[in-house]
């Protein structure tokens, strides 16, 4: 059986991936007015990047090389490198793809965090929110007792692996996750408004650079935490809440910079325009 209090820590997973982003977005769109543009370019900037590009790329392409295989098993640390390196140039290469070609005049601050929490939304809907939909539906299932008539096509190794994998959930684990999503949205949006300031200021190939070893880093981590050094999930998620939590107070201290540049933008833009006049 699955406990009561895993499945409600799984609802409130679920809120977390798909619920709150949505109303986070509506809040600023009633307040802020078009952030919708913003928004969807975030959400299409991951999509594209991971779940078009790299993800594939890495789980379907590369396998079928031996030097891949060779490498990922004998060059452990160079491939956690590896990883959170390639997520960092094609996540933050798309990011400052769209907001450099379908953001000319979308240049508020609040549109660079409208940006971020599209980016963060879609990955949590995908990566997690659809994964914890199938687990709330097969622990329903063991508990009022239709998981094997209901699932009776799978093979019996795929249907133990899901049952475990079900009864062997805990509500802490269930939670986690949903904290995880909590903490990567706030990291995304960091790191759009590091790309963000980059457009801004006209160097958008330092502030890239910046942004890209920032998330290698950031990813990177993940391997070396839990395999080299043991840090158990909750250490792995305050360090990751840490880095959020640096990233978020460097998104309020760059208010102040952006919407300077913005005006300057405006200034510019209208001088230009008696010009011509």
């Amino acid at each position: 059986m699955v406990s009561n209090l895993t499945i409600v820590m799984i609802i409130l997973n679920l809120f977390i991936c798909f619920i709150l982003p949505i109303v986070v977005f509506i809040f600023l769109q009633i307040k802020y007015k078009k952030t919708f543009l913003p928004f969807l370019l975030g959400a299409l900037a991951f999509f594209i990047s991971q779940i078009v590009l790299r993800i594939p790329i890495i789980t379907n392409y590369l396998p079928h090389f031996v030097w891949y295989n060779v490498f990922q098993i004998k060059y452990p640390y160079l491939y956690w490198i590896f990883l959170g390196l390639t997520a960092g140039i094609f996540e933050e290469v798309s990011r400052l793809f769209f907001i450099k070609l379908f953001m000319r005049r979308n240049h508020r601050y609040v549109d660079s965090i409208t940006f971020g929490l599209g980016h963060g939304a879609i990955e949590a809907m995908l990566i997690t929110g659809l994964v914890n939909i199938n687990i709330l539906i097969f622990s329903i299932m063991i508990n009022n007792g239709t998981f094997d008539s209901n699932l009776f096509k799978l093979d019996s190794v795929t249907l133990s692996n899901v049952y475990y994998q079900c009864t062997n959930l805990t509500a802490l684990n269930a939670i986690m996750s949903g904290i995880e999503r909590i903490i990567a949205m706030g990291i995304h949006i960091g790191l759009t408004v590091v790309i963000f300031e980059g457009v801004l200021k006209k160097k958008s190939f330092k502030y890239l650079i910046f942004a890209i070893l920032i998330h290698a880093a950031i990813d990177s981590s993940i391997g070396f935490m839990s395999q080299m050094f043991g840090f158990s999930a909750i250490a792995m998620e305050a360090v990751f809440g840490l880095i959020s939590l640096v990233l978020m107070l460097y998104v309020i201290k760059a208010k102040n910079r952006l919407n300077w540049h913005r005006e300057n933008e405006i200034k510019k833009y209208e001088i230009t325009n008696i010009k011509y006049d």
